[in-house]
Order: structure tokens, then sequence, then C-alpha cells
């Protein structure tokens, strides 16, 4: 009971509903590479590793801001005094490895490059004195590496080579997640603001960080719909622009009360940005 118990925190501590993201792209890109969706053996590895390190980042960045927990959300598993932070930075650590170490199996001398760079952009995020996430829009910038573009990277280098790798596509989700991160500090703001962490909400403050998250938004979709326009993607992506539709009606009733919605415009954020790169996926495949 006691093992079990323990067992749960640690998952907790690793923050399972992010996995949803790196997962999705994957299988976006799968798409695009082979042009279907394979539960095939090869993709073993490769989810693992992605589901290791986004475990590991949580866990590791976990420690770093337990103080700003402490008055955001004291009971994840570090506030609350379930993990000791020296048991979670282990567990962060032996994740690392294990991410790497899987990455040799996979005998891709490209896959293993990637596997490397994301755990070290990952440490460098909540690791001091480089510490991205305490640095204005590099926070940002880091987290859409982290849950935008390396499980692009990762699906791409398992059937290809990543000289081949569809730059606009990738840069066009990189922007994308790189918007939706912005809802992240929105939720995190106050401790952030005590411990003066140059998060764009604090920076700004909670409105204009709003305005100018959506309007970020609003852009990335006006570079997807411009990159159709100019016949760099094949595909009806204009409709893609539909969506910010009921995203902005949603999104400006979540702005009256951030202090209550916060949570919720992540949560509609991310479920937008999956629904987005991965109809961008069948549309770039189908030519529809």
């Amino acid at each position: 009971m006691i093992l079990k118990t323990r067992t749960m925190r640690y998952i907790e501590l690793a923050i399972p509903s992010f996995w949803i993201l790196p997962i999705v792209l994957f299988f976006s890109m799968q798409i695009i590479s082979i042009g279907m969706i394979s539960f095939g053996f090869e993709i073993l590895l490769p989810i693992a590793i992605l589901i290791i390190i986004t475990s590991a980042f949580n866990s590791f960045n976990a420690v770093y801001d337990m103080k700003i927990d402490i008055i955001n959300k004291r009971k994840r598993p570090l506030p609350s005094g379930k993990i000791k932070p020296r048991e979670a930075l282990r567990f962060s650590y032996l994740l690392y490895v294990l991410a790497i170490f899987l990455s040799l199996l996979t005998l891709n001398i490209e896959l293993i490059i990637i596997t490397i760079l994301n755990s070290v952009v990952t440490i460098v995020y909540s690791l001091p004195p480089i510490r991205l996430k305490g640095r204005f829009l590099l926070s940002n910038i880091t987290v859409a590496l982290q849950y935008g573009v390396f499980p692009l990277l990762m699906s791409w280098s398992l059937y290809n080579s990543l000289s081949g790798f569809p730059f606009f596509f990738g840069f066009s989700v990189f922007f994308l997640a790189f918007s939706m991160s912005f809802t992240k500090d929105f939720e995190d703001y106050t401790g952030d603001k005590i411990y003066n962490c140059r998060t764009i909400a604090v920076a700004m403050g909670p409105k204009r960080a709003h305005l100018f998250g959506f309007f970020s938004i609003v852009l990335s979709f006006v570079i997807i719909g411009l990159f159709s326009v100019f016949g760099i993607f094949k595909g009806s992506f204009m409709w893609l622009l539909l969506i910010l539709i009921p995203y902005s009606i949603i999104y400006f009733k979540f702005m009256k009360n951030p202090e209550i919605y916060s949570r919720k415009l992540l949560i509609f954020s991310v479920f937008l940005s999956l629904i987005t790169v991965f109809l961008m996926g069948i549309i770039t495949v189908s030519g529809f």
C-alpha cells in the first residue's frame, strides 16, 4: 500500500496530462512522413522517450519552482511535502538518463542527438544560473521547443533524414505552441510576480499580456493562412482560420476574470493546439 501511494505521488509529479500534446504532435508528423498513423513496434521507444523527458522536465522544474508553487499550487507533491526536493531531483536525473539510454537503443544518430538536446533544453529551463524560466520570452520559446518542435523532429527522424524536415510546417507549429504557452504564464502569475520571474504576465501585466497572447495566437493562424496562399502549404489550410471564431469568444470570456479562468484557458488552448496541428497533418497529406 505504501509503495502504491509513493508511486502515485511520483506519477502526479510527472503530470501525465502534459504527455498528450507531444504524443499527438508525434503522430501528426507521422502522418506527413508516411501518410498514415502507424502503431508499429518502431514507435515504442520514441513515444517512451517523449513521455520520459516530459516527466523529467516537470519533475525537475517542480524542484526549482517549489517556492512559487507553495503560492500557486500548494497541493502539488513538493509544496505539500509528499515528496522531498532531493527525491524529486533523483527521480528527474534517473528519467533523463533513461531517456538517453533508450535513444541509444534505437541506433538512430539523429534521434539520439534530438533526445540529448531536448534533455539539455529542459534542464536549463529551470537550472540556475541560466534558468530560462525567469527570462522574458525565453521561457516561452523553451516550452514551444519541448511541446512543439522536439516531438516533430523525433517523429520525422524515425522515417526520414532531418535534412528534409518540412521547415515551414515546423515553424508554424513552433509559433502556435509559442503563442499558446502564454496561457500557462497566467496560471502562475501570483507566485511568479512575488519571486520576480519575468514571464510575459509579470513583465506586461495580466491585461496587456492577455491581449498580447491573443494577438500572437491570431498571428500564428495568419502565418498558416499565408503559407497556404503563397503555395508553401498544399491544401485548404485557410479553413483552419475558422477555429479562431470559437476561440476568440471563449478567450475574451475567460479574460473577464483571469484569476478564476486561467486554468480553463490553458486547457482549452492546449485542446485547440491539438486539433489544429492534427488537422494540419491530415490536410498536408490529403491535399484537401
